[in-house]
């Protein structure tokens, strides 16, 4: 085993994922293969390397310089264009561009540990890595660009357990009880679709478990007794877009349990299987939300887990949201002008509320609270809109108030009857980051970020991962902790 040097010091997560525009460039990445796609589903050039890898690592052992005891703590710099980090108890882990891998105190900011990876990864400049997969002592990450692996650390000091490279790019990675099961690809151009491969190996020691032949996989989706693949499948004419399956397996064995086809079509008759995201299951439903590729006709899918038929579609004219959901087995977009509550089970529509000229972003449930970005417009074309989240009753979607902004608003996060709000302003690369008491819709606090943050509200603290930093803001003030 290769140990990191040691730098000192001895969940649930609320974080919202990227804006819809961000989510559209990411699913056309991913659908076509090429370019690097999103912090987790990614497509990424093919490595030169021979197979698909041993447990341990042949390389020199990883060196570094321990952090003075004056290191400052808050904020964190970070080399740029990293993931976000993910947490364990009182622990922040940060895999970074260009293979390192870092554990910092969540409280204090200092770092605890840090990982480097051989020098034949370091020197090449294009590896980007996953945020980290946690649990049962492990931090598991993947790296793909000009070296694509898989690899897992002790999470208490970093210690290399075991590694596997990749003869193609990795394009998912996840987790499933002590089993770490990830998909690579070697893309190909169309309408060849090339080939691919789902693995699952020991958490612990990396040993495999099973692999099955899978071309281009775009998502991994674990849940309790099974594991969903969605993949694309055939491609018709280049311009026409693509078809897939969303299978399951077992995921102790990889055995087939059944296969369903993903097809979307538009007026046009062209085809396309972008997925952009995937909800939480409700009562056995699985729900994905797709866009064509011309960015028009977009669709929910409902399939039903036992078997994987397929129960439902809606299509929106020209808008729809990915949805919201719940403890119930209600869920909640908005599309076409309208905010609508749907049956998860059958897709009817249980309330619906109309909005004129008004456009929406993905709405957000907090409790009995839905939450919706809303746009409106200026008539005069050279002036600026109106931005307001509405509060709604997720009963009755009876309105009880509304915060109102210049500019679009994004939901960044919510957390203890708070939520957090990105104003892109017309200020270049600055944005506003603002909290709105939900129980009331007033403003709490506003201050000027830098534009392309993700946020993580947990408990009484803001985390802010920016392109360059990690920082920690008070929730209540929104103060910079120092």
């Amino acid at each position: 085993m290769v140990q990191a040097e040691n730098r000192g010091g001895g969940s649930e997560r609320n974080r919202r994922g990227p804006s819809r525009r961000a989510l559209v460039a990411g699913a056309v990445s991913a659908a076509t293969g090429l370019g690097a796609g999103a912090w987790l589903f990614t497509s990424c050039q093919r490595d030169t390397g021979s197979g698909k890898g041993e447990p341990g690592s042949k390389a020199t052992p990883p060196s570094g310089t321990a952090a003075p005891d004056t290191a400052p703590s808050w904020p964190i710099n970070i080399t740029f264009n990293t993931a976000p980090p993910a947490f364990e108890g009182d622990t922040l882990y940060c895999a970074e561009y260009g293979g390192r891998v870092r554990a910092f105190d969540a409280i204090s900011g200092r770092e605890r540990w840090r990982f480097t990876p051989p020098r034949e990864v370091s020197l090449k400049k294009d590896v980007q890595q996953s945020t980290p997969l946690l649990g049962d002592g492990l931090v598991v990450t993947g790296r793909w660009g000009r070296s694509s692996a898989v690899f897992a650390l002790e999470a208490a000091t970093g210690t290399l357990l075991w590694s596997r490279q990749l003869s193609g790019s990795l394009s998912s990675c996840t987790r499933w009880k002590d089993l770490v099961i990830y998909a690579d690809q070697n893309p190909s151009e169309p309408p060849d679709i090339g080939t691919g491969h789902v693995y699952a190996v020991r958490a612990t020691t990396g040993k495999p478990v099973w692999e099955i032949s899978v071309p281009a996989t775009q998502h991994l989706i674990p849940l309790d007794d099974s594991l969903l693949i969605k993949h694309i499948d055939q491609i018709g004419h280049p311009d026409s877009g693509w078809d897939g399956q969303m299978r399951a397996v077992d995921p102790r064995t990889g055995r087939s349990l059944w296969r369903s086809p993903v097809e979307m079509s538009n007026p046009t008759g062209e085809r396309s299987a972008s997925v952009v995201g995937y909800t939480p299951i409700i009562d056995g439903v699985l729900l994905a939300w797709f866009l064509a590729d011309s960015l028009e006709q977009p669709q929910l899918d409902a399939w039903r887990l036992s078997d994987g038929a397929l129960l439902w579609t809606r299509r929106g004219d020209e808008s729809l949201t990915e949805p919201a959901v719940g403890a119930s087995h209600n869920l909640y977009v908005a599309a076409d002008g309208r905010c609508i509550a749907l049956d998860a089970r059958s897709g009817r529509e249980i309330w619906s509320r109309r909005r004129h000229k008004a456009s929406h972003e993905t709405p957000v449930l907090h409790g009995e609270t839905l939450i919706v970005p809303e746009y409106t417009a200026h008539a005069d074309s050279s002036r600026l809109g109106t931005s307001r989240l509405l509060f709604l009753n997720a009963a009755t979607g009876e309105m009880s108030h509304f915060w109102e902004q210049r500019d679009d608003v994004d939901i960044v996060a919510t957390e203890g009857g708070v939520v957090y709000a990105s104003v892109h302003t017309a200020l270049g690369n600055r944005s506003e980051l603002a909290a709105i008491d939900i129980s009331s819709g007033k403003q709490m606090w506003v201050r000027a970020v830098e534009s392309g943050n993700s946020y993580e509200a947990r408990g009484e603290f803001l985390y802010v991962y920016g392109s360059r930093m990690i920082d920690r803001l008070h929730a209540r003030t929104g103060k910079p902790t120092r």
